[in-house]
């Protein structure tokens, strides 16, 4: 039961540090895949299917310097989460 919860706590760490990027970089795509410019400077219009999406794929494409402002706390949840795992392999607990 404890190595599940570490495991599943493992990957919501990760997870959580790692969405921001994600979006980013896949806002990035869909701009290039439309010919649409991003950037973090301005919003600029990119239309999908007779929608302007250029004010979501700027929010999306900001959200990735909130992964690089993440990474301290990502680091520490991961000590703390690595302390709790060794913890818990010396205790013996399943």
């Amino acid at each position: 039961m404890a190595r599940r919860l570490m495991s599943i706590s493992l990957v919501l760490i990760l997870l959580l540090w790692a969405a921001p990027l994600l979006l980013a970089l896949a806002a990035g795509g869909l701009a290039s895949v439309l010919g649409c410019e991003l950037n973090e400077g301005s919003i600029h219009p990119c239309i999908l299917f007779g929608s302007d999406i250029g004010k979501t794929l700027y929010t999306f494409g900001v959200l990735g310097w909130l992964s690089i402002i993440g990474i301290p706390f990502a680091a520490l949840a991961l000590i703390v989460w690595a302390i709790i795992t060794a913890v818990l392999n010396r205790r013996g607990v399943d």
